[in-house]
């Protein structure tokens, strides 16, 4: 009988998606080795469908903020291994998890916790150990060899650009603020783009809005809606480079060897942009939520990037817990 991994993490239209697309890409690393089991709050159809791909179940906890901690609790066993990824998992309830006698990975973003886990993976690039409180057991996978990828974003085979006419972009499921219709409007005014392929979510709040500029668009603006990975990976092997927000989308950019101008808008990406921008040289746009007011004459993304792989690496780690 295969051991058990419960995936917890939470998705939807205010706190975003990142933190269960990350959680699902490192299921799907692992589900030909474990019983990979997903526990969120809040569900719908996108995410069942991601679910579907890289769990055998999912369990679907109390949306209440004070019930769904201690409803996770009574799901799990003693030899069980339970991935947390979310902010509001603090170093007592790691504690509380730990007692079980659970195995304990947490995914992290901020480091601005102790953890007690057995093992910390945070794929920002730039990053170094002294920079975590641990215990003196606790295991930290940090950097790009250990990216948490999708799996069509694994040994990608990258192509040379030597054009800058065909721009991605794409800011996030929801992209509550509308960043995306901004970011069309200051591309409109870049003479020598021609293209410009524009993502969006299931969630997205702005659609007529989008779609109204769109069509009063000079340059071909097509517009995708819900993409599989797959899909995604497509979009960014035709484009010459693309906008993106500091998260998980930056680093599969970079697997794929796609240039690309990175911003950010919630606080929670501004560690993995400044090293983006400051250490790897990335084309920095500050704050999103500002982008409006910008006025970009030179597009410089020349900078190219190695492929990253971070399955093999990942796999060896849960093999030994």
């Amino acid at each position: 009988m295969r051991k058990k991994i419960y995936f917890r993490a939470d998705g939807n239209t205010d706190i975003g998606f990142g933190h269960v697309i990350r959680s699902l890409a490192l299921a799907d690393m692992l589900k030909d080795h474990f019983e990979c089991i997903f526990v969120t709050r809040f569900v719908n159809k996108y995410i069942i469908e991601e679910i579907k791909k890289s769990c055998s179940s999912y369990i679907k906890l109390k949306e209440e903020q004070n019930k769904h901690f201690d409803e996770f609790l009574s799901l799990i066993n003693k030899e069980d291994i339970v991935v947390l990824d979310n902010y509001f998992f603090t170093t007592d309830y790691q504690k509380q998890i730990k007692s079980i006698e659970c195995k304990l990975i947490c995914i992290d973003d901020i480091h601005d916790k102790h953890y007690v886990a057995d093992l910390v993976i945070n794929h920002g690039p730039g990053l170094t150990e002294n920079q975590f409180s641990v215990e003196h057991n606790t295991k930290l996978c940090l950097g790009l060899d250990y990216a948490l990828l999708r799996k069509p974003f694994l040994n990608v085979v990258q192509r040379k650009r030597t054009e800058v006419k065909k721009c991605l972009v794409c800011i996030g499921g929801a992209d509550k603020h509308n960043i995306t219709s901004k970011i069309l409007n200051l591309l409109e005014r870049i003479v020598n783009i021609e293209t410009v392929d524009v993502i969006i979510g299931s969630s997205f709040l702005f659609k007529t809005a989008l779609e109204n500029s769109i069509n009063c668009s000079k340059k071909e603006v097509n517009l995708y809606t819900g993409l599989s990975s797959n899909e995604m990976l497509d979009r960014m092997q035709l484009a010459d480079f693309g906008i993106f927000p500091a998260s998980s989308i930056s680093l599969e950019a970079i697997s794929v060897g796609l240039p690309f101008m990175v911003g950010y808008y919630v606080e929670n990406q501004e560690e993995l942009y400044n090293n983006l921008t400051k250490v790897y040289k990335v084309f920095g746009l500050d704050n999103l939520l500002d982008i409006d007011r910008l006025s970009i004459d030179d597009f410089d993304i020349s900078h190219k990037f190695s492929t990253i792989n971070s399955s093999m690496n990942l796999k060896k780690v849960f093999k030994k817990l």
